[in-house]
């Protein structure tokens, strides 16, 4: 059988004494550990959405190589995510300008930089269905890739999103 002994409580103010100090010291820890943690999780967030974000426009590039040796009008679709989060996330996307400007760039800047950055295509030139820069913000879109060839050594890769119609008429003006 179990038998349970009384255990005398020490009657003094020590204890009571010491408590505000020990509550002080745990404070000033956690006031130092919290910052330390959410800015060290910050820069993971944003790390990984750097390299989630470039992996979602060399999907839209690879893509965009494959379609542009399958012949004139050819098509496909890409999900393209730049969502993101409190921590990191994009300001804009922008694929190309009218043909004869930069169309060999998507430029895009992330909202924790002052300044952009850019993938370059070399195979094709970058436009929109109207013939312009096309950009996109912050979410998730469903694009359609359409190559459009305007002479024998002269490709457009039109990016709209999925269903918008191309105004032909404005490349070959």
């Amino acid at each position: 059988m179990f038998m349970c002994r009384k255990i005398p409580m020490r009657k003094g103010v020590e204890g009571i004494t010491e408590l505000p100090f020990k509550l002080i010291i745990m404070v000033m820890l956690i006031a130092v550990v919290v910052p330390v943690s959410i800015i060290s999780y910050r820069d993971v967030r944003r790390s990984a959405f750097d390299t989630h974000l470039r992996d979602e426009l060399n999907k839209i590039t690879k893509l965009a190589t494959v379609i542009s040796r399958e012949g004139n009008l050819s098509s496909a679709h890409v999900e393209l995510d730049i969502s993101g989060d409190m921590f990191a996330g994009v300001t804009h996307v922008s694929f190309g300008d009218s043909v004869g400007g930069d169309t060999h760039l998507i430029e895009y800047r992330m909202n924790w930089r002052g300044h952009s950055e850019y993938v370059h295509v070399r195979d094709f030139q970058l436009s929109s269905p109207v013939n312009s820069s096309f950009t996109l913000r912050r979410g998730t879109y469903r694009l359609s890739l359409t190559n459009l060839h305007l002479s024998e050594d002269s490709t457009v890769m039109i990016v709209s999103l999925v269903g918008q119609r191309i105004d032909h008429d404005s490349f070959y003006t």
